[in-house]
């Protein structure tokens, strides 16, 4: 069995605080701010020790995989 893991309730608002912040400028798709959200996120998770998904045909391990929108 899995050991729980505490939540941390001040990185977690500190956290959505970040993402909720008009510096993000919405976060939508292909903008500065969606990139700075995806950069936090990705970040977060390294810090968290996960791990990253295998890569696609010889891409480098990542936290960011390209998708289309339509």
């Amino acid at each position: 069995m899995q050991p729980r893991l505490a939540i941390d309730s001040a990185r977690l608002l500190a956290d959505l605080g970040a993402l909720a912040a008009d510096s993000m400028e919405g976060r939508s798709f292909g903008t500065p701010g969606g990139a700075r959200a995806r950069a936090l996120i990705a970040d977060a998770f390294a810090e968290a020790g996960l791990a990253p998904l295998p890569p696609a045909r010889g891409a480098v391990p990542a936290f960011v995989h390209p998708f289309e929108v339509s």
